[in-house]
Order: structure tokens, then sequence, then C-alpha cells
């Protein structure tokens, strides 16, 4: 079997057109072809590698989602204490009847029997009153 020689395969080269000045083994053609599979290989991983840090989901993506993946952990943190907060208020509503009537009285105004409410009024509003 007979196998071409390097300036058979890439007639253009600048060897070919020198009259051959290295000589061509088969095993350096081989290693040849080898290195430029290898480096076609390359090429490719660089470009898929690429695609994939700097596409639709790549690293600008993942960076944003992380932030984003923090902010929400903060807000459970604050929403869990306040779960926590409001527990406390309302198992003093049920078992403390003291607790139920100033929450009553604090925010719905309301009064017992026979029990005068007075209200406070900001210095501002006292000065568009006028006594009649």
């Amino acid at each position: 079997m007979h196998s071409k020689s390097f300036s058979e395969y890439f007639p253009w080269s600048k060897q070919s057109r020198q009259g051959n000045q290295h000589t061509y083994t088969p095993a350096r053609e081989r290693a040849l072809a080898q290195r430029s599979n290898g480096l076609v290989a390359l090429a490719v991983v660089i470009v898929l590698l690429a695609l994939s840090q700097f596409g639709e989901d790549g690293l600008a993506t993942f960076l944003r989602l992380r932030s984003h993946e923090k902010e929400l952990v903060d807000d459970v943190g604050v929403l869990e204490g306040q779960n926590e907060d409001m527990r406390q208020k309302l198992h003093g509503l049920a078992t403390s009847r003291s607790v139920l009537e100033a929450l009553a009285r604090e925010e719905h105004n309301m009064q017992k029997p026979q029990e005068e409410v007075l209200t406070v009024l900001p210095e501002d509003s006292v000065q568009n009153i006028q006594i009649q």
C-alpha cells in the first residue's frame, strides 16, 4: 500500500513548492494529523465553553441569580422574625385578657362602660381649632 507524502495531501503548502525539503514519513504524517485533530477538538471545546459562559444561561445569568438568591434569603430571615413576633402577640391575646383589652383600647379606640377616653392632638392641629 502506497502512502501519500505531505505535499500530496497539502499541495498548496510551502514545503511542496520548495521541492519537499523535509522527509515526511507515514509516522510523521500521522503525528501531524493527530495534532491537527487535537487542535480542532480544542477549538471546539473553547467555542462551546465560551457559548456556555456568555450565552443566555451563562455566567452573567448565574451571577444575577446568585445575587437574587441572597436577597431572598435575607427577606426570608426578616419574615421569619415578623412571624415569631406575631406568634407571640397571638399567644398573648389568646391567654391574657389584659393584653386583649390593651389592644382594643389602643388600636380600636374602645372603652369600658363609664370610662372616658381622652385624645391628645398634635400641636399643629391644635392651633387650627377655634374654641367656641
